[in-house]
């Protein structure tokens, strides 16, 4: 998913409750003033949410793009502050630069609050191509209506419903292996295309991440969900919470889309200090310099994280085997991608194994296939 047309961020004053139709205070509620700010810029209700509670006459509101274009474009936030600006006495709006601004942003404890309350988190994402190239509605609750198998039997196991996709599912990888003591490791041209790095001791230590050992230890906290539709754009702020033991469990959304079943896509920071304290073994071994941001990745049999690109990433495994399909950025111009993407449309392919860490190059589209019943690894992207 091109992940260059993002939401944009604003701050309301609400200089005159009675002005803008509002005739006591507990009137604007964040539905009612969502309900206001829909209606006054023209824009469907989906696209506009607020972030912050509304706090002596000050809110904070994201403007999605329009999902449903042909061709989305960037929201123009001139347009929208100068719509709102134009209530004159009534309220005043101001863009927030959420690169540049600390003072205006929102803190991570209410983040993670306002996170945790949403009632919606999909319905402004845009349609995403299936593995088959239709392309659906994102949802936390898939039915298997939403999916199209390859074989169209419901009863078809994941990997026997992406084998007829890719009859080399289970063979073919054409990624580079290179030992972390191998020189090349050093080299700024090694890095310009995938390659996996073996003969990492920590990666090998799978007791720590095995679904037992997990659940035994911290099944009661929090993680964030979804699947390989939800996670594809901005998947940890459309992502749904659930404890550990919820997450895993069989009957929470792995068997209803078998295909693309519940992952587990959770940033370590935001783990309780003993789970991180639990993966600092993993955190630590990965290779190269500079801060690393952290998540743990846990998923069943079936897709991971659908069609996406962002920044250098490395994708360290420890439980289970991956196929991964990965193409360079141009590969979007070619549509549609899928499901050509799973073969003829995606330049390297790599069956990952436990122990293995494998680099992603910046912008290089990748899409996941989960090859076993239960795998687990970290994900590490630079802390920018």
């Amino acid at each position: 998913m091109d992940e260059d047309h993002q939401p944009a961020l604003f701050k309301l004053t609400i200089k005159d409750l009675t002005s803008l139709g509002f005739h006591h205070r507990d009137s604007t509620s964040s539905p009612a003033l969502e309900a206001f700010l829909a209606s006054t810029l023209n824009l469907s209700p989906n696209r506009v949410s607020i972030v912050t509670d509304i706090e002596d006459g000050e809110a904070q509101f994201i403007v999605f793009p329009d999902a449903e274009s042909e061709s989305p474009k960037d929201v123009d936030v001139d347009a929208v502050a100068r719509q709102l600006n134009s209530l004159q006495d009534a309220c005043t709006c101001t863009v927030i630069d959420v690169d540049d601004s600390e003072e205006e942003s929102i803190d991570e404890e209410t983040a993670l609050k306002l996170w945790r309350e949403q009632a919606d988190r999909t319905s402004h994402l845009p349609p995403f191509p299936s593995p088959d190239g239709e392309m659906i509605a994102p949802s936390h609750d898939p039915s298997l209506d939403s999916s199209t198998m390859a074989t169209g039997d419901a009863f078809a196991s994941p990997t026997e419903s992406q084998l007829r996709r890719d009859p080399t599912l289970l063979e073919f990888d054409n990624v580079e292996r290179i030992h972390v003591d191998d020189p090349r490791i050093r080299k700024k041209e090694t890095w310009e295309l995938p390659f996996v790095i073996s003969g990492i001791s920590a990666a090998s230590t799978s007791d720590l991440l095995l679904e037992q050992t997990l659940i035994e230890n911290f099944k009661e906290i929090e993680v964030r969900t979804g699947n390989r539709e939800t996670l594809a754009d901005n998947g940890f702020v459309n992502s749904l919470p659930l404890s550990l033991i919820d997450a895993l469990s069989p009957s929470s959304g792995f068997t209803d889309h078998p295909e693309c079943g519940r992952i587990v896509f959770s940033p370590v920071q935001e783990l309780s200090p003993d789970f991180r304290a639990h993966l600092r073994p993993f955190a630590c071994a990965f290779p190269g310099g500079g801060d690393k941001k952290f998540t743990l990745t846990l998923a069943r049999e079936g897709f991971g994280i659908g069609f996406h690109k962002h920044n250098a990433a490395m994708f360290m495994l420890v439980v289970g085997r991956k196929k991964w399909y990965l193409g360079p950025e141009s590969v979007e111009d070619d549509k549609p991608t899928h499901p050509d993407f799973y073969t003829t449309k995606s330049s390297h392919k790599c069956i990952q194994q436990p122990g293995e860490v494998l680099h992603v190059p910046s912008n290089w589209y990748h899409e996941i296939f989960n090859l076993d019943p239960y795998t687990a690894g970290l994900q590490a992207l630079p802390d920018e």
